[in-house]
Order: structure tokens, then sequence, then C-alpha cells
């Protein structure tokens, strides 16, 4: 039985987005042979607290990075680093097999994206593909392919792996009212865009636009201005950061799901939205073709008058809604909680014999 120590910062956070998705479904694969040390700002042990290999350790953020290597020191651990950059850049100098996360590039192809961590990304990425004990996770092919462009990567270090979180379906005969988008509010996202595709066809359908995710100025203020000039008030719904069972609620309102993203690195709500049998319209970006193939309705990107069109083709298409269900069920199946446990399994397998 392996030992891992992984970042757990993710989970602290009072408005978790995909990356805490993504550590969560890592720690619930790996405790199914591995043991696990999770390191935190605060004591999130309860969410994993019936697994008997599981132990946290609560640190602040100025001794985060140190300690994580101090106890992969002490327990003869690898690290598994989800959330940052820093720690493997030091335990990478002091010979600590490390497994890195790269959810995306957004550092490298966002002028807007946040100075510090851009900055820690920009510095941190190509030294750590230097080492031969990182060993790094991308999310899809597209991910890679980019990366391999900026650091030429080793190959054997390198492997494509997206966790399959655990879904429970309900039954849903609740009315369909709204059409969805989840997402952090970043100008990358291209909410302004579905607002102006909405606009558009506001007199010819009965649903109403619901935009969901964490508020980030300036991009929020933008989209209030935007509802007040175009007089959207009562058609558009705006929120802040739900939870869980309160995303849930949404969903099981949601007639379409739209993501019009420009950059993403997976897209992790369209395959909560497939799972809910809801049908997705979804920009026409490399990453997503790739995941998504043909279980969604495609537009072209920046181009509001072609999403507007599809929103109202799906909408009155009941038989292309059925086919893209059907097609959906190959992409659920691939990204299913046992699926990605095995394929987790076999290249902790490769790496662990290097």
């Amino acid at each position: 039985m392996a030992t891992y120590i992984v970042d757990l910062r993710h989970l602290n956070s009072k408005t978790p987005a995909g990356k805490a998705v993504y550590t969560k479904t890592i720690v619930e694969l790996l405790l199914e042979k591995n043991t696990v040390i999770g390191v935190g700002n605060n004591n999130f042990n309860s969410m994993f607290e019936t697994n008997k290999n599981f132990t946290f350790y609560s640190t602040n953020n100025l001794f985060h990075h140190f300690k994580m290597v101090i106890l992969a020191f002490k327990f003869k651990a690898q690290i598994f680093a989800t959330e940052s950059f820093i720690t493997p850049l030091i335990s990478s100098l002091l010979g600590i097999k490390n497994i890195i996360v790269v959810h995306d590039l957004i550092s490298f192809k966002d002028p807007t994206h946040k100075f510090f961590p851009k900055l820690i990304e920009k510095i941190s990425l190509p030294i750590l593909t230097k080492f031969k004990n990182n060993y790094f996770l991308f999310s899809t092919q597209n991910g890679l392919k980019e990366s391999n462009l900026l650091f030429k990567l080793r190959k054997k270090n390198s492997f494509v792996f997206f966790p399959g979180p655990k879904f429970t379906k309900t039954p849903n005969k609740t009315k369909k009212t709204l059409i969805t988008f989840v997402s952090t509010f970043f100008e990358r996202k291209n909410h302004i865009l579905l607002l102006k595709a909405f606009d558009q066809i506001k007199d010819k359908t009965d649903l109403n636009l619901c935009l969901v995710g964490r508020f980030i100025e300036p991009q929020i203020s933008k989209i209030n201005q935007f509802i007040k000039d175009n007089k959207l008030e009562d058609r558009v719904i705006l929120s802040d950061y739900l939870s869980d069972s309160e995303l849930k609620q949404i969903y099981k309102k949601t007639a379409i799901l739209c993501n019009p993203s420009k950059i993403e690195g997976f897209g992790l709500q369209i395959i909560e939205a497939l799972h809910m049998s809801i049908p997705c319209i979804v920009s026409e970006i490399p990453v997503f073709k790739e995941v998504f193939k043909n279980s969604c309705l495609y537009f072209e990107v920046d181009n509001a008058q072609d999403l507007s069109n599809q929103i109202l083709f799906l909408s009155k298409n009941s038989e292309l809604k059925h086919q893209l269900n059907l097609n959906s069920k190959a992409i659920l199946k691939k990204y299913s909680f046992p699926r990605t446990l095995v394929n987790l399994n076999a290249i902790l397998k490769k790496i662990n014999s290097q």
C-alpha cells in the first residue's frame, strides 16, 4: 500500500470550483487502495473520517509547502500536487517523487489572469519539467499537446487523466425553465457573449437565463451593466456561489446548459449536466471537441448569432435532445468513478515502477 501526500487547500475554499471536485475525487480514488495524508489550512478530516487510511494535517499558508515536504520524508510518501506548483518545486530539489496535476494553461493563454498565480506558474512549470522525478497529469490530450510545445515533456512522465466523480442520479420531473451556465465570472468564460445571444432570442423563448458562479470583478459589474442596459432584469438570474444541494435545484430546472468559454481545461459542469440528461450547447474549442465529441451541440466561438440560433434550434428539437442524450452515454461511461479508478491505478503502477 503506497502513501500519498495530497494538497487539500482547494477543499478549504468557501467557493470551491472544478479544482476542488478534482481534488476530492482524487482522494476518494487513492483511498481505494492507498494511504492518503491530506494537508490543508483547516480541519477537513470529517470529509473522509470514515476511512481509516486517511489522515489530516492542519497547516497555514506560510509553512504549508514545507510541511508537505517534511511529511513526505517522514512517511516515505509521494506528493500528489493538485493545488500548487510551489510544493513540488521544493520537493523536486530533494529527490521526492511528485505527481503534478496541470489543470489548464490559463497562465500562458489568458492575459487577464491574476498576476501572482500567473507568475508562479510561468516560473515553476518549465523548471518542474526538467526533473526526472516529476510526473504530470493533464486533463486532456489537447492540454498535453499544448504543454509539450511549451516545455518538451518526457513522454514516459506525462499522462492524460481526469477523475470521474461519483454521481447519484435521481428522477427529475421538475418543469424546465432555464438556460444555465455554471462558472466563475472570468472574462474568458464569455458570459457577455451568452447574454448577447440570449438578448437576441428573448422574445422567441419562454426560457430564462441563469448565470451561476463566484462573482469576480470587474466582470460581474460588466454583466450587471449589460443586463441593465438591455432591460433583462426580469429574464436573467444571477447567483453567486451555491452549495451542491442548491446547484442541484438549478440543474433540475435547466432545459439547456450553455458553456461559451473561450479557454477551458476540461468542463466538469458539462459532465454534470450530461449525467442529469440536460442537453448542452458549448463553444467549438479543441478541449470540448476532444472530451464531449458528439454528445453536445457546438457553436462557433465568439459568434453570438450562431449561439442564439443553436439555442432556439435545440429548444424546439426533441429528437436532437434524445440523440444527444444517447450519445452522452459513452462519455459518461469513460468518466465514471469505476473506470477512472482503473485508469489511475494503471498510471500509478507505471509511476511506481520507474
